[in-house]
């Protein structure tokens, strides 16, 4: 059994569990690996990922728990490396496991179009599953696998429902699975510009995806513009093709984060069926209070003056001991 593309049989592939914060990977990952896990602590930053392994189909899965992400363009230190982990020229990770919290698909689903340009094979786990059935609601799952292009397999993992089919869709990637192909359309200039692009490297003789073009057109960062930076004329190609599509003063990851999250909101809205009357959950309804422009307001100025209350009226007796104490103690001393 041996993943496209990399050589001779191996009998341990490397997967990367990776999603947002809260998305459900930690409680994902103790279910597939159960005891058999250890924690690594990367050089460098205070960054720690879960290692642990399980087997499906005759191998054995080296799981890494990636730690939580909103974007693979890192801010921080910590982030970097946890970005890294997956947005690597290496071979490993061989695959990636994708947890989407259902209850909120199109927040989770802007990472996953970064996540799914890293040319690996792809499994979604699709999580909250339950608490999504208690608002009257449910994700289409077949209709969400062939918008996404790769397989998704709902899981309830404290109740270990999902769990064997996961680690069957993971073997099954690993075999013979597909990095997805997924359309963002993004607008004709952007497209227009990358395909020139693409054309003019390879007069000279270098190879570009469609991808990488889109990247240094529209990130003024992007990893793939180092390889060309200290060769004029493609970084003049790459300045021209900038000006063509933002401008002089124009700003490209507005234009790539904007056409991410419209596509994400696409899928959203068409693999997201009700079944009833919309039941909100108890953290929706407690946030309809808390954000309401006007009791948000006065809810705002009762938790200030509890605090301000606590920390100059609440506090009065108990600042007063150790001032007493210390007084008392002092005084034995002297």
């Amino acid at each position: 059994m041996t993943p496209a593309g990399l050589g001779p049989a191996l009998h341990q592939f490397t997967v990367a569990l990776v999603g947002n914060p809260n998305a459900g990977k930690t409680s994902v990952f103790n279910g597939l690996t159960g005891a058999k896990q250890k924690v690594g602590n990367y050089p460098g930053v205070t960054v720690e990922a879960a290692e642990g392994t399980f087997h499906a189909e005759g191998i054995t899965v080296r799981l890494i728990d990636v730690p939580g992400l909103y974007s693979l363009n890192p801010v921080s230190a910590d982030e970097a490396v946890a970005s890294g982990l997956v947005n690597t020229d290496s071979d490993e990770p061989h695959a990636l496991i994708y947890a989407v919290d259902a209850s909120n698909l199109e927040r989770n689903l802007f990472l996953f179009t970064q996540v799914a340009e890293t040319d690996r094979p792809m499994v979604v786990a699709l999580t909250m599953t339950d608490l999504v059935a208690k608002q009257n609601r449910h994700v289409d799952v077949d209709k969400l696998a062939g918008m996404l292009g790769c397989p998704v397999v709902p899981v309830v993992s404290h109740k270990g429902v999902g769990l064997s089919e996961l680690k069957d869709a993971v073997a099954h990637v690993l075999e013979d699975g597909e990095p997805p192909s997924i359309d963002l359309g993004f607008p004709a200039v952007v497209l227009r510009a990358a395909e020139g692009l693409v054309e003019r490297f390879s007069r000279g003789g270098v190879e570009l995806t469609p991808r990488e073009a889109r990247c240094v057109i529209l990130e003024e960062h992007c990893s793939t513009y180092d390889r060309f930076i200290d060769t004029p004329e493609l970084r003049q190609a790459i300045d021209d093709a900038r000006v063509e599509v933002l401008g002089a003063h124009g700003h490209g990851r507005t234009i790539d984060a904007q056409a991410r999250y419209a596509w994400a909101a696409r899928v959203t809205r068409t693999c997201t069926v009700e079944d009833g009357p919309h039941r909100p959950s108890r953290t929706e309804a407690i946030d309809r209070v808390l954000t309401h422009r006007v009791w948000g307001l006065f809810v705002f100025v009762g938790v200030m003056y509890l605090v301000f209350q606590s920390i100059y009226t609440l506090a009065k007796p108990m600042m007063n001991l150790i001032q007493a104490g210390v007084g008392l103690v002092s005084d034995k001393v002297g």
